[in-house]
């Protein structure tokens, strides 16, 4: 083959297992508005937000039938999935190509995509793939005890595939003896619908009876389990010293991360079926119907409210980037839930949630990704979840700056105190709080 395979009309036949970079470079073009079904965000239109695109490229796509369904970043490499197993490495700050892969059989379900310092995780029908983050190469395959039921989770050492009828398989990522390709099983009770979270030697994982488990892969038991008033429908997420997850019915839960007890309870009257969010010490929540709120991490006070978000995109150093219910980019204040401005982005349909780094990643399942930061951010703000409690600072050693801190305003006795003044809604929301306290 050569840099020939992409100037006509490509197939799933066309691609080598792994392409290298040298070929891919020549088909990186910039996709055009009939490629991508929308036009690029222009900077002067991006500059009304204090923003920049700083790149666009085309992923790649069959298309006669393909389309991306899932794009995942990790430290500054963008893992983009499509429906026909096909998986393409990116640069995250320059948008170029590094590989492109295509694992199993084009006609089975691939999942999304795990990724950590050294390798990706995928799987396909009911196998599960291991490569190089460097090069795409495959490193191994391995033979499911059945179909997935959701994506993987990846740590330094093992990789956990959860499985329909509720077992959560764990895999050894190096693998020096015969032992080593025979896996971990741990059951619970429910399916598991979402992906699971590693934390260290620890894996998390919430499940659609309502059960939120912790296990630790020295240990023969489960670290502990706790059961919330209704199903989950999001993955479990980890702050030290807490585990949080939220239930069905709308109840935001904090876990101590060792005994799994019950350390305040946030309630509402919507879904909470998307991931919590963590930056820098701070949590965040999205309803189904596009409530957002931020919750103090250590008593689950209110601290803001506001109306007609859809996703979480990336955070900046003070703004929260957003996609609302009417496929605007909208700017909070990411202390206040003020809003700042938004923009139109039309025709979006991708997009990449991004809790690592304040760059914002808007694209098309036809295949095209872009890039847009805020213009004084010429190199990437990194992000952590941060701590809810500080950690002690070792002797000697200056005491890291504290999170959100409680209201000083706290009932006595009530684990929820006093929430914060909502700001008010814009013109045409409604400014009721349908939380409450």
């Amino acid at each position: 083959m050569t840099n020939g395979i992409f100037s006509g009309v490509l197939t799933t036949s066309m691609f080598f297992r792994t392409v290298s970079f040298g070929i891919l470079f020549v088909g990186a073009a910039r996709p055009s508005a009939a490629q991508s079904g929308t036009e690029l965000i222009s900077n002067p239109v991006a500059q009304q937000l204090g923003l920049e695109r700083m790149w666009s490229t085309a992923l790649r796509v069959d298309p006669a039938r393909g389309r991306v369904e899932n794009v995942v970043v990790h430290r500054g490499l963008i893992v983009a999935q499509t429906n026909t197993a096909l998986l393409q490495g990116i640069d995250a700050e320059t948008g170029r190509t590094y590989w492109v892969t295509e694992i199993g059989k084009a006609n089975y379900q691939t999942q999304v995509p795990a990724v950590n310092d050294k390798y990706v995780a995928a799987t396909n029908g009911d196998t599960l793939y291991l490569l190089d983050r460097s090069t795409g190469a495959e490193i191994w395959s391995q033979r499911l005890g059945n179909a997935p039921s959701a994506g993987p989770a990846i740590s330094d050492d093992r990789i956990y595939v959860p499985l329909d009828g509720g077992l959560l398989e764990g895999y050894k990522i190096k693998r020096e003896r015969l032992l080593d390709h025979v896996p971990t099983r741990f059951s619970g009770t429910g399916g598991t619908p979402q992906s699971p979270v590693t934390v260290g030697n620890r894996v998390l994982w919430t499940t659609d009876k309502g059960y939120v488990y912790s296990r630790e892969q020295a240990k023969e038991l489960i670290q502990f389990r706790f059961r919330m008033n209704d199903a989950a429908t999001a993955a479990p997420l980890y702050m030290s010293p807490f585990v949080y997850a939220a239930s069905r019915s709308g109840t935001v839960y904090c876990l101590d991360e060792i005994t799994g007890l019950d350390v305040w309870q946030a309630g509402g009257v919507n879904s909470f079926s998307r991931p919590l969010i963590a930056i820098d010490g701070k949590l965040f929540a999205i309803s189904e119907t596009g409530q957002m709120l931020r919750l103090n991490p250590l008593t689950g006070i209110q601290m803001w409210y506001t109306t007609g978000i859809a996703k979480f995109l990336a955070a900046g150093a003070k703004n929260l980037y957003l996609l609302d219910a009417q496929g605007r980019l909208q700017v909070l204040d990411a202390e206040t839930g003020g809003r700042r401005g938004s923009m139109p982005v039309a025709g979006i349909d991708l997009t990449v949630r991004n809790t690592s780094s304040d760059r914002i990643y808007l694209g098309t399942s036809t295949g095209m990704l872009q890039c847009l930061r805020e213009r004084a951010q010429s190199k990437p703000l990194e992000h952590t979840a941060g701590f809810a409690i500080a950690p002690k600072p070792k002797e000697g050693a200056l005491a890291p700056a504290a999170t959100d801190a409680a209201p000083a305003a706290d009932v006595p006795g009530s684990p929820f105190g006093t929430p914060a003044p909502t700001p008010a809604a814009p013109a045409g929301e409604p400014s009721a709080n349908p939380f409450g306290s």
